[in-house]
């Protein structure tokens, strides 16, 4: 499914992430209310480390389509740098991870696109792939969020 929206092109890419978008913000508006569907889309910025002094760097993650580059290496330079948002730094909490647990699906979808326009190799797209449907599986396993945990993610460092 993933390789035939991509193969399709932006439109097909922009309603899967809709709906991406859309489980997340549903989530911690039914949490939350108005502040919960009122955070930004967030991803770590260095998957997997370890946060140095109890923080976490995080970068804003598209929630509609953005410009698709076509062409060679400057292009891709050029994408990346549209991808790279970088907001600063939250403090590490259960809300904060959750929150970064329902955003993870989303952000592999915009890493599946980059995977698409500028390596458009099959087994790129299936570790892509793959890594998407673990994401989903964690942001669905993970504990529901609640109002506390949204508040969290709105707390200052």
């Amino acid at each position: 499914a993933m390789a035939m929206a991509l193969a399709e092109g932006p439109e097909s890419w922009s309603i899967c992430a809709a709906a991406l978008a859309r489980v997340a913000h549903g989530s911690a508006g039914d949490a939350a209310g108005d502040a919960g569907r009122a955070l930004p889309l967030l991803r770590a910025v260095r998957e997997g480390s370890v946060p140095s002094r109890g923080l976490v760097e995080v970068a804003l993650v598209h929630e509609g389509s953005r410009p698709l580059v076509m062409g060679g290496p400057a292009a891709a330079v050029e994408l990346v740098s549209v991808m790279d948002e970088r907001v600063g730094a939250l403090p590490v909490s259960p809300g904060v991870l959750a929150w970064l647990a329902f955003c993870r699906p989303l952000a592999l979808w915009g890493s599946a696109l980059l995977v698409g326009e500028i390596g458009g190799a099959s087994g790129d797209s299936a570790a892509v792939f793959h890594e998407l449907v673990a994401a989903l599986q964690v942001a669905f396993a993970s504990p529901s969020l609640s109002s506390e945990l949204v508040g969290e993610v709105w707390r200052p460092p």
